[in-house]
């Protein structure tokens, strides 16, 4: 399966339907995505690859060790293959990645421990004997860690799953062997993963501070400044969201719209700065009576929208609590236009025409 098309299609599902989810990422959040992303990508060539060495390591050890303990090690090896493979397509496919990033981030380092323990037989099962070959070894398995560090190196706990069943094992075996050389070894393996560990942390900070600009820089390409609502992009983009919600659920799409009438008059009394106050206390008060999946947003001028989602069969009811709770707002005053300035007040009136989409 090529990589490109299910990430095309997890982009373009971000463009409609889950862009809504990333804006409001806490910054934990978003960094688990970026380090699932990260593992995910890996997977399918460290897959090829790690195929690719292990056929040859097992020609090469032919020469040394019996067929059945060869075939025992790809026979141990070949389930936690299909696992991660398993994994891998399970959170290509599903949506899991975008609407719980740390879940699937927990999975993906599962699949690095299944693929750390692929290598685990071979300090265990193939180094007795031969010095050479077991220096062979020790190398071959250093290279692979390496690998894995340079792979995973802004996931640090998903590279350090991969490595401790890879190294643990030769690092006891290097340090109960008999050799000087292969017991300096051992000590110079643990003082290797130290610093590859230390190469991960760092790499995590750099990734954690572009997944922090990355979401801020979301969020105010969404954001009108003024008022701290969505702005006319923010309102598209959750409103395609709903949209593509609706058509999967079978359910409905509700939108009002919310023009305050005299807004013109009020500019021309008070100057820009007074209507600014207004619609920064509108948006306010908008805000405090709203639930948590309506979600208002000024689209330009004096207009402001909201759209919240139900079945299709309660939208009419819900477009008109909605719009019954707005109402009785704004009758206890809470709706009605704040004060500008000290000395003046404004009352500005709401036009609450219904529109329904599908």
């Amino acid at each position: 399966m090529s990589l490109a098309a299910p990430l095309s299609r997890a982009h373009e599902s971000v463009a409609t339907e889950a862009l809504d989810l990333i804006a409001d990422d806490t910054p934990a959040s978003a960094l688990a995505r970026e380090q699932a992303e990260l593992i995910l990508r890996s997977i399918p060539s460290a897959v090829i690859t790690t195929a690719v060495v292990m056929t040859a390591l097992a020609a090469l050890l032919r020469r040394y060790y019996a067929w059945q303990r060869i075939a025992a090690w790809l026979a141990f090896a070949l389930p936690l293959f299909l696992a991660r493979l398993a994994i891998w397509r399970r959170v290509m496919r599903g949506r899991a990645l975008l609407t719980r990033p740390r879940a699937c981030l927990l999975q993906l380092q599962g699949s690095a421990l299944l693929a750390g323990l692929t290598w685990a037989p071979l300090p265990l099962w193939f180094f007795a004997g031969d010095d050479l070959l077991r220096m062979f070894l020790t190398a071959l398995l250093l290279a692979v860690a390496s690998a894995a560090m340079a792979a995973l190196a802004a996931a640090p706990l998903g590279a350090l799953c991969y490595m401790l069943p890879v190294l643990a094992p030769l690092i006891v075996r290097l340090m109960l062997a008999q050799q000087p050389l292969l017991h300096a070894a051992g000590w110079m393996t643990v003082v290797y993963i130290a610093f590859l560990l230390l190469v991960s942390r760092r790499m995590r900070a750099m990734l954690q501070d572009k997944s922090s600009w990355r979401l801020d820089a979301v969020r105010r390409s969404l954001t009108d400044p003024l008022t701290g609502l969505s702005n006319r992009m923010g309102f598209e983009q959750r409103l395609d969201a709903a949209l593509h919600r609706a058509r999967r659920h079978g359910s409905g799409v509700a939108v009002v719209f919310i023009d305050l009438d005299a807004f013109k008059a009020v500019n021309d009394q008070h100057g820009h700065a007074g209507g600014d106050r207004l619609l920064i206390e509108f948006a306010q008060r908008l805000r405090s009576v709203l639930r948590a999946n309506e979600r208002p947003a000024r689209i330009g001028g004096d207009m402001g929208g909201h759209e919240g989602v139900a079945c299709a069969r309660n939208a009419r009811d819900h477009n008109r609590r909605g719009l019954q709770r707005m109402t009785a707002c704004r009758s206890a005053r809470s709706a009605s236009a704040p004060t500008i300035g000290n000395q003046h007040t404004e009352r500005a009136t709401l036009q609450q025409p219904l529109r329904r989409a599908h």
